[in-house]
């Protein structure tokens, strides 16, 4: 992301950007940064976005071979074109006479004869870091990786966003609305942004106003009830459930997502008793690191066989409920009262 900035100050761009990754207000964020650097903001004529179910090679190539109308330079933006994923094994199991051309491979050959004057920038959720077109983007621009931030850097950028509102917020402030509303980074830009309207003449936001004004996030809740759980409080976890309900929250949608936390638990016990460290788990298991640094803490009340009974608890419930021997109402209330825990 530094280069892609030193780009912008510098006027001297590459002909080619790939952005791609998890975080997808990162991604967002540089390719509007990149368009208006590139081309003006009222300058429509030199700046053609592509939307990835729209995306044909042959019309991409002539709209960047198209020369720039009264300006430098033109900007391509191709939206999730789908072209840097790997390709299909079918298609490699042909034989080599029965292959036509491959689309990404002349994609990847044009890569190096985009003109001078036109910046293209493709926005992906995922690239094959082995393929053609992922070399040749590394070889003649510049391809960013767009990751979810671990909790240091997310807690800065909080807090500097935050300074730009003329407001200030603590470290433990900041780690609480990130518990309270998740990591996504343009969910809290937008909880930043309430809070930063709500604090109003205040210099300082504080977790009060966390709790008044921000959407607390379902996952954030089930931390709540699985703390309840190791603690040995059925009662208190049986609470939180209710209050989800209140919230009109599908049962089917808690059930999924404390099955889910109980899968994750399990992979970040077997993973930190082998000694893996946080960022380490977070990088195999995709987890996001604030997640796992939640979780690590959160393991140390559970045993590794109480967290597996618990899974196989789980499974036992959900054939019970395809089978029709329990109701969709009694699932979560079962999968807490039972199991060992």
């Amino acid at each position: 992301m530094k280069n892609i900035k030193n780009d912008i100050k510098n006027a001297d761009f590459k002909r080619v950007y790939l952005l791609f990754g998890k975080e997808n207000y990162l991604k967002r964020l540089y390719a509007d940064k990149l368009k208006k650097a590139v081309v003006p903001e009222e300058d429509s004529m030199n700046c053609t976005v592509i939307q990835g179910d729209s995306f044909d090679t042959n019309a991409f190539i002539g709209m960047c071979d198209t020369m720039p109308f009264f300006a430098d330079r033109r900007l391509v933006l191709v939206n999730r074109c789908g072209k840097f994923k790997g390709r299909k094994k079918e298609t490699e199991e042909k034989p080599e006479e029965e292959q036509e051309e491959a689309p990404k491979d002349s994609l990847a050959e044009y890569i190096k004869m985009i003109p001078d004057t036109t910046v293209v920038v493709f926005v992906e959720d995922e690239a094959d870091k082995r393929s053609k077109l992922y070399k040749a983007v590394k070889e003649h621009g510049y391809a960013c990786e767009m990751n979810q931030l671990d909790e240091k850097d997310l807690m800065l950028w909080i807090g500097t966003e935050f300074k730009a509102l003329g407001k200030s917020i603590t470290a433990d402030t900041a780690s609480y609305l990130m518990g309270w509303s998740g990591t996504d980074m343009g969910n809290l830009k937008v909880e930043i942004e309430k809070l930063g309207f709500y604090a109003m003449d205040r210099n300082s936001v504080e977790r009060a106003d966390i709790e008044a004004v921000c959407t607390r996030q379902l996952s954030s809740v089930v931390f709540d009830l699985t703390d309840a759980l190791a603690e040995g409080k059925q009662g208190k976890a049986l609470k939180v459930y209710e209050e989800l309900i209140k919230t009109r929250q599908p049962v089917q949608l808690i059930w999924r997502m404390l099955l889910k936390h109980f899968m994750q638990l399990l992979a970040v016990k077997e993973l930190r008793n082998k000694g893996r460290s946080s960022d380490e788990i977070a990088s195999s298991t995709g987890i996001h690191p604030f997640a796992v640094q939640k979780m690590v803490r959160q393991i140390g009340t559970y045993k590794l066989s109480q967290i597996r009974k618990k899974i196989e608890l789980g499974v036992q419930l959900e054939q019970d409920l395809k089978s029709g021997r329990i109701d969709e109402k009694n699932l979560v209330e079962l999968f807490i009262t039972q199991g060992g825990i």
